[in-house]
């Protein structure tokens, strides 16, 4: 029993037992298709909740097949099943996204980079293709990984599709102000900054996130807290929880750098439970963490 429902385990022997009189069968690739066909209706059908209100119960079913899922994403991957891979990547990145486990986008940015470089999608899956190029390079630009560049490169072939989702059609006006080449930093925080100006409410919100991550890596605290205020205040509950808590949680981390810890234990109180539900464990013991801090500093052992 867990919290998704009762769930079914299987031995490893068991398993491979039973692959074998499938292949004994003539069946396993007939199996193995049903369950790649299964495995990117399911994520593409939760994922595109991921980023509404939603979104709990998004999270609740992709993290109770998350195994699975990234099983198919290999899988899709090494035997060049494109298709099947963004629909997958495209949910499993923003699931992985928003608990924080941005490690797992980094380690196959290479991959999903040499998998896409050629590639041209279907129409029916051009919204799929963008979103799996523009979170896997979210990650690869936070984390300066190599494959930036390729990815962008991508994204641009990709294109902009007319009618395409708000939040997408944001992400990658910002994405494609954001050129890794770029030397100078504060070129690339004024164009950001335009956008976070501007009156597209999915861009402005994404551009704000990302301004107020350079700012911060600039040790510029106060520019940091302007961007991230922003961020909080263009966030909607169409969003979904998460957009709020980690603009919050960002502000609980910076109010401490400057010693404001009544604002810091607010922000840190209002996306607690949030992060929790969400299952963002890393961003939890985070915040926990600075509420012990805060407490220690105000004497209240």
């Amino acid at each position: 029993e867990t919290p998704a429902g009762g769930r079914y385990r299987m031995l490893e022997t068991v398993r491979e037992f039973g692959r074998m009189r499938l292949a004994d069968a003539g069946e396993e690739a007939a199996a193995l298709a049903a369950q790649r066909r299964w495995a990117a209706a399911y994520a593409w059908r939760h994922g595109s909740q991921l980023a509404g209100r939603g979104q709990f119960a998004a999270i609740d079913a992709l993290g109770a097949e998350e195994v699975n899922l990234a099983d198919e994403l290999r899988a899709a991957l090494a035997d060049g099943d494109r298709g099947a891979l963004v629909q997958l990547l495209s949910a499993l990145g923003l699931f992985w996204t928003v608990r924080g486990e941005h490690v797992r986008l980094v380690v196959l940015a290479a991959a999903v980079t040499e998998a896409l470089s050629d590639w041209q999608p279907p129409p029916e899956l051009a919204d799929a293709a963008r979103a799996s190029v523009m979170i896997t390079l979210s990650n690869s630009l936070m984390t300066t990984a190599v494959s930036g560049g390729e990815l962008r490169a991508i994204l641009l072939r990709l294109g902009q599709v007319e009618g395409g989702a708000p939040e997408l059609s944001g992400l990658m006006r910002v994405l494609v102000a954001y050129d890794p080449a770029e030397a100078d930093p504060d070129v690339l925080v004024g164009r950001l900054e335009r956008l976070a100006d501007g009156d597209d409410r999915p861009t402005a919100l994404a551009a704000s996130q990302w301004v107020c991550h350079m700012r911060e890596n600039a040790a510029d605290v106060a520019g940091a807290i302007t961007a991230a205020k922003r961020t909080l205040a263009l966030s909607r509950d169409d969003d979904g929880p998460w957009t709020a808590a980690i603009a919050r949680a960002t502000l609980a981390q910076l109010s401490m750098h400057v010693g404001d810890r009544a604002a810091a234990v607010e922000h840190a109180t209002a996306a607690l439970p949030v992060m929790r539900r969400l299952g963002a464990g890393d961003d939890e013991l985070q915040l926990r963490s600075l509420l012990v801090l805060c407490a220690i500093a105000d004497g209240r052992l």
